[in-house]
């Protein structure tokens, strides 16, 4: 699939994990830089379901990145264990070191995550922002790639930290739909 990308031409994809592997299983296309983002592995158990990069995931891409925290805004403790691995400003920053690093021969990116709603769409929402300039704008595109959008929202606050951006303010309406949907019983 290469491609010659021009900045104005360059895309963003959004999967749920098991989507992407199924896709990448028929040889369907995809970009050629990949976001992959999972839980962490707790030191000293088996790996689970998220926590590592699938192989079809890994050995079809050119570059990849991989992030590891979970999609909370705080920690929690589940099934006996602290989860406290939340996105920091660190995250923030690889993504945009790959993306300096990809978009001058890359045709695009596709991001993954466990469902492919939360992690994935604000990763998504930012690299729409860098590409096209304006959060809105950023922000409907991002409602057509994943109309079941709902992007991290301490996420998106890392960004705008970093880019001095209203990434999180421009999803609002993503999150205001859902809760619309569910009073609804959708």
């Amino acid at each position: 699939m290469a491609r010659t990308a021009r900045p104005s031409s360059l895309g963003v994809e959004v999967f749920a994990e098991n989507e992407l592997v199924d896709r990448l299983a028929r040889g369907a296309p995809h970009y050629r830089a990949c976001i992959s983002i999972g839980n962490p592995r707790p030191l000293l158990r088996k790996a689970q379901p998220g926590e590592t990069v699938p192989p079809h995931v890994r050995n079809s891409f050119e570059s990849l990145l991989r992030l590891s925290f979970y999609d909370l805004e705080e920690p929690m403790e589940f099934d006996g264990l602290l989860l406290e691995r939340l996105p920091h400003r660190g995250d923030v920053q690889r993504v945009l070191r790959f993306f300096d690093r990809t978009k001058g021969w890359t045709d695009g990116w596709t991001i993954h995550c466990w469902a492919g709603v939360s992690r994935s769409t604000a990763v998504a929402l930012a690299l729409l922002f860098l590409l096209r300039g304006d959060e809105d704008q950023a922000a409907a595109e991002l409602g057509r790639i994943r109309p079941q959008a709902l992007p991290n929202r301490l996420l998106l606050r890392r960004f705008d930290e970093v880019l001095g951006s209203r990434l999180g303010p421009a999803a609002q309406g993503f999150h205001a739909a859902n809760r619309e949907s569910q009073g609804r019983g959708v």
